[in-house]
Parts: C-alpha cells; sequence; structure tokens
C-alpha cells in the first residue's frame, strides 16, 4: 500500500473532510483532490505533509506507571484500539465504568491499579488517565475539542460534556 492509499485510508476511518486532510497535510484542498484521485503524482510537500501526518497518528499510545504512598497504578491506553481492555482495580464499579469508556470510545485500555482506599485509589487512577489521553493525544491535530452526549440506559440518565482544550477552567 503506497502512501495515498494510507492516506486516503486514514481519511475514511477518522471520517474527515477533503478540506481537514488538506490542512492536515499542508496542501491546497485541490491538489490533495487530484492527488488523491491520481490526476497529478504526489508532489514534495503532500508526501513531506503526509507522512508526517500518518507518523503523528500512527502511535497513539502511551504507557502511565505512578507510584505514591498510598497507590501503585500501571496503565497502558492505546487511543487507535478496538475497545478491549483489561481492568484490575479492585472496585468492581470502577472496573466496570472504565472498561465501558474502553468499549464504547474503541480505545484499548490495560489498568493495573492498587491502593490503600478507594478515595485515593479512583483519584489516582483518573490522574493517571488524564496524563495519558494528554500523552497519547499529542498534538490533538484534527480533533474536535469539545463534545457533549446524553445517553439514556436502563435505570439512568448518563450525561457527559468533555473538553480536551486543555484550560483548567472549563
Amino acid at each position: 500500500m503506497d502512501l495515498v492509499d494510507r492516506i486516503i485510508q486514514y481519511q475514511r476511518r477518522e471520517g474527515y473532510t477533503d478540506r481537514q486532510m488538506a490542512d492536515f497535510i499542508g496542501c491546497s484542498r485541490p491538489t490533495y483532490l487530484r492527488t488523491r484521485a491520481r490526476t497529478i503524482p504526489a508532489g514534495g510537500l503532500f508526501l513531506r505533509g503526509a507522512e508526517k501526518l500518518l507518523a503523528r497518528v500512527a502511535d497513539r499510545k502511551t504507557i502511565i506507571n505512578r507510584k505514591t504512598k498510598e497507590t501503585n497504578i500501571s496503565l497502558e491506553l492505546n487511543v487507535d484500539g478496538s475497545g478491549k481492555s483489561d481492568i484490575n482495580t479492585g472496585i468492581k464499579m470502577l472496573d466496570h465504568l472504565l472498561s465501558q469508556v474502553a468499549r464504547h470510545g474503541a480505545f484499548d485500555i490495560k489498568l493495573t491499579a492498587t491502593g490503600d482506599d478507594q478515595h485515593h485509589l479512583v483519584e489516582d487512577v483518573a490522574i493517571c488517565l488524564g496524563k495519558a489521553f494528554t500523552e497519547a493525544l499529542g498534538e490533538k491535530r484534527g480533533i474536535v475539542r469539545m463534545a457533549d452526549a446524553t445517553v439514556p440506559m436502563d435505570d439512568a440518565l448518563a450525561m457527559v460534556a468533555l473538553d480536551i482544550g486543555g484550560r483548567g477552567y472549563t
């Protein structure tokens, strides 16, 4: 598979528009479209930009280890996973909730955590997850910065508002 095929596959997988892909690569939309359609050969600007883009998004994985007086946590995150999880915190409800984050977010999460009490454990797991997403997402190019969702369930209504802009006050 050549570079243009890999770019097309990436665009389809992520659902980006032609305009977004041209911006990510650093070329004009017409150049992107003609290169993708193979009516013109992939030029130097396109090739360099496409290689940088694919290198940046190819490995959105990270490993976080955190050891404090209260907790010991080992976390592996793959943002471009398939929803697999292997989670053991000793708190069954937390394990269930994190496995649902992995499943519905299509993230792969492997997490082992031990601690002296549930409060410290939940707090430090959240700190590790935040660090893991920050590291794995890198520059966050092409990511919609904020979103919300409301999901009716059997006995509950789940609501999430998310902003990954990096501002602590949002």
